[in-house]
């Protein structure tokens, strides 16, 4: 600790390793006032890494032919561009637009196209705190580089600290340096340990599922699909956000919400059911 004035630092960390290699450890400290944060300054192979954006979707209009285009009915019209809200498409798929029943089942009134949009700019590198931090960051998870709570040593359990990871374009995750550390899976997706060096770990990511009412233009979906009912409002993503200091921005989600039809509307792809 310096003087009066200046930033302080847990114990056992100083400013030389609360961020770990390939980043910039930031001070805006006073008085009054405690602000540290993990900059991002390294590269990173972009052959291999894609960018990983705040996700939402936004969908066409209903047809009034309950027959599943997949099975000869009404090709719905096309959803607005992603690239209106200055973002690239990720998937693009037919949902059922229903009408609520007895027991709160799909009446099929009908069929739309939902376009899944990944904002730009995307993150390149994102913190891992578990083997399930891969899933979640497709998912939509925001950053969260906070100071002193990386994994400096071997050993360190899931949810304890956090290591530099990027995505591939199938969905998978591999450490930005594995000699810096990777985490190495435990029993289940939650568990798991740090360990330095050894052969490269590629974290499972969310998987590809076909959607009931088919692809469009060949896209793909990332979970299953799963019916809802009444209005709907997704858990999606965020950009970057740091965390700075002790206690400050926490980890967010930003919400998306589809505008409804007259109904219910069946939500199929990427981000449906998501925690």
């Amino acid at each position: 600790m310096g003087n009066w004035c200046s930033c302080s630092y847990k114990s056992g960390w100083n400013k030389g390793d609360a961020c770990p290699p390939g980043f910039r450890t930031k001070e805006d400290c006073g008085c009054f006032s405690d602000t540290i944060t993990c900059e991002f300054t390294g590269s990173v192979d972009t052959n291999r890494a894609i960018s990983v954006g705040a996700r939402y979707t936004v969908r066409g209009a209903c047809t009034s032919d309950p027959t599943n285009p997949g099975d000869g009915g009404t090709q719905p019209g096309p959803a607005p561009s992603c690239s209106e809200g200055n973002a690239d498409l990720v998937a693009s798929w037919n949902t059922k637009c229903c009408r609520a029943s007895f027991g709160g089942a799909c009446d099929v009134t009908g069929w739309a196209i939902i376009n899944e949009c990944s904002e730009r700019p995307g993150d390149l590198v994102f913190d891992v705190r578990s083997p399930d931090s891969c899933r979640q960051k497709a998912l939509g998870l925001s950053n969260n580089f906070a100071p002193m709570e990386w994994c400096k040593n071997e050993g360190m359990g899931a949810g304890t600290c956090w290591l530099p990871y990027s995505m591939q374009s199938d969905q998978k995750c591999f450490p930005y340096d594995k000699d810096l550390g990777q985490w190495v899976p435990g029993g289940n997706q939650w568990e798991g340990t740090t360990r330095k060096g050894g052969d490269e770990i590629v974290l499972d990511g969310l998987e590809w599922v076909e959607p009931e009412g088919g692809w469009v233009d060949g896209g793909k979906a990332l979970v299953k699909p799963t019916i809802h009912t009444g209005s709907i409002a997704v858990s999606g993503g965020v950009g970057l956000a740091c965390l700075v200091g002790v206690g400050a921005l926490a980890r967010r989600r930003a919400k998306r919400t589809l505008k409804q039809p007259e109904g219910n509307l069946e939500l199929s792809g990427a981000g449906a059911g998501s925690v």
